[in-house]
């Protein structure tokens, strides 16, 4: 990855080959995640996950002030502020009771719908939490394709 401001390699993710390009698509997710009660067992996952953001939140702006030339302020502000608001919203979303609801002559379900494939470009931290959270609060799987622009915030670093 390239620091735009002072063209520096700033660090080195992985490139996927040919040969990965293939993704053995996960399995719909267990019970005690997609079934009936599981709500709370994915509070507390993405409960896990707000905290951990929340806990690296100055070190993940400065990444994305490096990655992408974002004043820090913005970065901290909008870039990860936003996926600690969006994460805050679903962990409190899934605290209120999931049961059927008749709406005129139908009956709404809450079931995960299967394998989400989010992909952030411009906001990568922010618009990967939006998705990724939706897609996990419903109960869904995911296979997560970070900015390749941005890269750094969203997968591990060699």
């Amino acid at each position: 990855m390239e620091n735009p401001s002072t063209q520096d390699i700033v660090t080195e993710v992985a490139e996927s080959s040919a040969a990965d390009s293939t993704v053995r698509w996960p399995r719909p997710a267990p019970p005690n995640l997609a079934g009936p009660g599981s709500a709370a067992r994915r509070a507390e996952h993405l409960r896990a996950l707000l905290d951990g953001i929340t806990a690296r939140r100055d070190d993940l702006a400065a990444t994305i002030t490096t990655e992408m030339g974002a004043p820090t302020s913005l970065a901290r502000a909008v870039q990860v502020g936003l996926p600690i608001a969006v994460l805050k919203s679903y962990v409190d979303l899934l605290a209120t009771e999931e049961v059927p609801e008749r709406v005129g002559n139908s009956l709404i379900m809450r079931e995960p719908v299967g394998v989400s494939a989010p992909h952030a470009v411009e906001l990568p931290l922010h618009q990967a939490v939006a998705k990724i959270a939706a897609a996990l609060a419903a109960g869904c799987t995911i296979v997560h394709k970070p900015s390749e622009v941005a890269a750094a915030v969203g997968v591990p670093v060699r």
